[in-house]
């Protein structure tokens, strides 16, 4: 078995699903999204915390650990200006452009990993990143008013994290740079209580810290699949697999949609097959000519 192809699958589903808790969050359960921020980057450095007193860190040395603390940077980077696009209602129907975020990844990796695909492989790349925009994108919502400039900091940011922790696994295992990337990440978004009015949103919202509980342990789980699979295959490959997240994300609203919980007023497959099959060509195509 492809154990590497696993993870990256694996990953795309473990945050797929958070998404879809995200969104149930969202929703439903918060008043302050700035101030449930903070209350996730907490819960992000106990989960790192917990996980680093379980691992031996005298094998590495600090220098080791540089692009794990890089990319958990980049992702509280991320986290800020996704919650951000989440407070405004236009900008949440153009969240899913942030997964062309592979295009990034297979830019820095062709120049500075030396990571190429053949003709076909990225052919497979560009039809399932359509396929996927396709599924995810609301394009009759989108409005000029968006913050587009949040929107490409997020999916910059998504790019950079993978790039980064694809060389970080060539220094350190998967554990120590999950763990890094995790309490990296929450102190970033600490930074948030410099501000006033973001401090009393963490008051109001640190009620909820039971729903980071499975926010962010699904989203460590992410991570630590992202970590295995670039243990072992192209980043480039382990982005354009793990970005079929809206696919596992259109299965859990279904999951949650018949189980009465209402984030979707309804989850219509036909509309969505003409992307579905797209994006499963495209993996054909990547899996055939890039992975065996």
């Amino acid at each position: 078995m492809n154990w590497p192809l696993f993870f990256a699958f694996l990953s795309g589903a473990i945050l797929g699903l958070m998404n879809v808790f995200d969104t149930y969050i969202v929703k439903l359960r918060v008043k302050n999204l700035m101030g449930f921020a903070i209350v996730s980057a907490l819960t992000n450095i106990l989960f790192g915390v917990i996980l680093a007193l379980f691992l031996n860190w005298t094998v590495y040395s600090f220098s080791d650990y540089t692009f794990s603390i890089l990319a958990g940077l980049v992702m509280g980077i991320q986290l800020f200006f996704y919650y951000f696009v989440l407070s405004k209602h236009d900008s949440s129907h153009a969240i899913g452009l942030i997964y062309s975020y592979p295009i990034i990844v297979a830019i820095l990796s062709f120049f500075f990993l030396n990571e190429q695909l053949s003709l076909l492989g990225y052919v497979g790349m560009a039809i399932t990143l359509l396929g996927v925009l396709l599924l995810s994108v609301r394009v009759k919502k989108l409005r000029v008013s968006i913050a587009i400039w949040s929107l490409v900091i997020v999916t910059l940011g998504a790019g950079l994290h993978e790039f980064f922790a694809k060389i970080a696994v060539n220094q350190i295992s998967p554990w120590h740079g999950t763990a890094i990337n995790s309490i990296a990440m929450g102190w970033f978004a600490l930074v948030l209580l410099l501000k006033k009015k973001y401090r009393i949103g963490f008051i109001s919202e640190f009620r909820n810290i039971k729903l980071t509980f499975v926010s962010e342990l699904l989203t460590l789980a992410g991570i630590l699949a992202i970590y295995f699979a670039m243990n072992g295959l192209p980043a480039t490959i382990v982005s354009v697999v793990s970005v079929v997240q809206p696919l596992f994300v259109l299965f859990f609203e279904w999951v949650a949609f018949s189980l009465g919980i209402k984030i979707v007023k309804d989850v219509n497959w036909k509309n969505k097959l003409f992307a579905i099959i797209l994006i499963i060509i495209g993996l054909i195509l990547l899996y055939v000519n890039d992975i065996v």
